[in-house]
């Protein structure tokens, strides 16, 4: 059924004409196309990942580092309360409080999602100026990209502190004693220690030449050089002996653990 022109009555040629062709008059104004400068989808996700991004993303510096310092305090805040209260008790009031820290934060968290919605719907409404995503918007693409370099980086650094930690050998704490009971003979003896359950045997050299040793007696079921065994040595002189005793470790490692000049 043909649609006539409001002004002059002629008919006109469909029903989707927006002008009269006799008179020119607007018959329908043109629907304007909508247009959608920001997302409300990609906001929303945005905030779901980060407090303050899909802010951000709609171009309100101040409004994302609202939503982000208070995510990120209530975050803390959380995680603070619940450790004090872990090493404190368990059943203490501190517990209580971080749980409505934590509600507080996921109230944040939702509210911030709606405002990142609602921002971008005024917006494309032109309810609200837009002059291109805000600066801080990068933040978030710099922290996801950091975290996993920081990590590694952690990792490999952690990774070569314990393999040097591993490679570096322990001093062994024991005692030897030495005494020059006249001028032809020098005794050593042994007297225990922090490490004497891993002292093998103990060699004595003196003034550079091998003069003898102690080591764990045969047949006694022993692992370790019992505590005050002694040696008598021959002095290669009567002046001046350098006496150097060393001992054996049973994990394979020697050590000088007495180094005298009598």
């Amino acid at each position: 059924m043909p649609k006539f022109c409001p002004s002059c009555g002629m008919p006109l040629p469909d029903e989707n004409a927006q002008n009269c062709l006799e008179c020119g008059a607007v018959v329908r104004p043109p629907v304007p196309e909508k247009t959608e400068i920001r997302d409300p989808w990609v906001a929303v996700i945005l905030s779901f990942f980060c407090a303050g991004w899909g802010q951000w993303y709609n171009g309100s510096t101040l409004g994302g580092l609202k939503f982000f310092l208070a995510s990120l305090g209530l975050g803390i805040l959380a995680l603070a309360l619940t450790f004090t209260s872990i090493v404190s008790s368990p059943v203490s009031g501190i517990m209580g409080l971080a749980f409505i820290a934590v509600l507080v934060l996921l109230g944040v968290w939702i509210y911030g999602m709606y405002d990142s919605w609602t921002m971008a719907e005024k917006i494309n409404r032109g309810e609200t100026g837009f002059t291109g995503k805000s600066g801080m918007f990068w933040l978030p693409v710099i922290l996801i990209i950091l975290v996993p370099v920081l990590l590694f980086v952690s990792a490999f650094v952690a990774t070569m502190v314990f393999a040097t930690a591993g490679s570096v050998q322990h001093t062994k704490v024991v005692a030897v004693t030495a005494y020059r009971p006249d001028a032809g003979h020098i005794v050593i003896t042994y007297q225990g220690g922090q490490d004497a359950a891993s002292l093998q045997s103990i060699s004595v050299t003196d003034n550079g030449a091998v003069a003898g040793g102690i080591t764990i007696p045969a047949g006694r079921g022993l692992t370790s050089l019992p505590v005050g065994m002694n040696t008598t040595v021959p002095a290669s002189t009567q002046a001046s002996n350098h006496i150097v005793v060393t001992g054996l470790f049973s994990d394979g490692t020697s050590q000088v653990i007495l180094d005298i000049t009598l």
